[in-house]
């Protein structure tokens, strides 16, 4: 009887703790005693009523997977995407649990034999003992959540991984069941025979996911193509305008020979002007009459190469032409002054679940100063402070929130990314 009050008051705190988590990556005006309540009666329901515990975790996790995804209507990508991290942490301690982990270090430390009796209490004090430093990690969480939910294929291999755990886990529970069973054990062995299967359906989910993830990298390879191929037209351009400041310079020399000056002088005005007309920068681009690609045109006349990508049309993010502008303008007027009028600048427009992404990426090679980068890495943990320290972004930070966005800074040394949430038209 108390091994069974033990396991119903972890299934409670497990219950708290995703929606914890839940609520800390989705800023939601839900009522979360509310949330909490009706998910711990479906949980209560399904447990008294389903007896196969098979049945009984994959009902659970499809119910509250489910019952998520209904309620968080306002984000569910982050909903769900916050669901299936915190459900596969807990899950990931309940197999240490089961397959008797907890009992074992505990047996280590102390060099006696733990009683079968107390297993559930050692189990127990060791979740609760997680929930107590978990804190410690809510940000590296909320970070994992964002990256995450930005891929599909990462998020649906995320969730599948839930599954898969659940596999285990059964499968680790059947066989601790065999060890002290005598009658139903054929029962048991056809449960276990299930699950092999399933597991085998979701290892070829698995390889699918990798397939996909290949064909994936070979667009970004056809992207890269795409840039070589841009600068292969550049060093043409490049090579002619050397062939002819050759002829120019022989006909200078000629005209300094023959001592005619005027004309001397015209040649070389003629030359002044058409070298400033040159472009030493490229520029790859979908659409020059994009909003996105006019306001980080500007970028060009000073000196940066652009690489614009729009997976999706800037009228099919829900936020006024005018706004973005300013926003991107904002964004690239501060990027070009940390470029120091070199480097490159990347841009990804593209959908994911309801959301418009944008990210862009620049080369911020000349930020060396250790105590700039230790800033830019605390902006990208916190997501609070230092923002007009860095990009000057704290009024765009708040203009974007305005219109229902996010968004984050990621410093890799090499690089910088900025990366840019905005819901899409609603086309119903």
């Amino acid at each position: 009887m108390r091994s069974f009050i033990f396991l119903w008051i972890q299934l409670i705190l497990e219950i708290l703790w995703i929606i914890k988590i839940i609520n800390i990556n989705v800023r939601s005006k839900k009522n979360i005693i509310a949330v909490n309540m009706v998910l711990i009666m479906l949980n209560a329901i399904v447990l008294l009523n389903i007896g196969n515990i098979f049945k009984t975790m994959v009902l659970l996790h499809i119910i509250n997977l489910t019952y998520i995804f209904y309620f968080y209507k306002e984000n569910r990508k982050k909903a769900v995407m916050s669901y299936a991290v915190a459900y596969f942490i807990c899950l990931s301690i309940n197999y240490l649990q089961i397959n008797g982990v907890c009992v074992k270090t505990i047996e280590f430390l102390t060099k006696c034999k733990v009683k079968v009796d107390n297993f559930c209490f050692i189990n127990f004090c060791f979740f609760v003992l997680f929930m107590s430093i978990s804190s410690i990690f809510y940000d590296y969480i909320k970070r994992y959540v964002h990256v995450i939910s930005k891929n599909v294929i990462l998020t649906i291999l995320m969730i599948i991984s839930g599954f898969f755990l659940d596999m285990l886990i059964i499968d680790s529970f059947s066989k601790n069941i065999i060890e002290y069973s005598g009658d139903g054990i054929v029962n048991v062995i056809y449960t276990i025979m299930i699950i092999n299967k399933i597991m085998i359906i979701n290892i070829l989910l698995f390889t699918m996911a990798i397939v996909y993830i290949t064909i994936e990298f070979d667009n970004k390879l056809d992207s890269m193509e795409e840039v070589n191929t841009a600068l292969e037209i550049k060093n043409n351009e490049l090579r002619k305008i050397k062939h002819d400041y050759g002829a120019q310079i022989s006909y200078l020399y000629g005209l300094y020979l023959l001592r005619r000056w005027k004309e001397l002088g015209e040649s070389l005005d003629k030359i002044c002007v058409k070298n400033s007309q040159v472009s030493n920068v490229v520029s790859i681009k979908n659409n020059e009459n994009s909003v996105i690609y006019k306001a980080l045109k500007p970028a060009l006349d000073e000196g940066i190469h652009v690489l614009l990508e729009e997976g999706i049309e800037s009228n099919q993010i829900d936020i006024n032409d005018d706004v973005l502008f300013y926003i991107l303008s904002s964004i690239r007027e501060n990027t070009v002054n940390y470029l120091e009028h070199d480097g490159i600048i990347i841009v990804r427009v593209y959908k994911v679940f309801e959301s418009a992404v944008i990210e862009i990426e620049n080369s911020c090679t000349h930020v060396r100063d250790k105590k700039i980068i230790n800033l830019i890495k605390e902006i990208y943990f916190n997501f609070i402070d230092g923002w007009e320290d860095i990009y000057n972004l704290n009024e765009i930070k708040k203009l974007i929130e305005e219109n229902n966005g996010d968004i984050y800074i990621k410093n890799k040394y090499i690089s910088t990314l900025i990366n840019i949430n905005f819901p899409l038209v609603n086309e119903g």
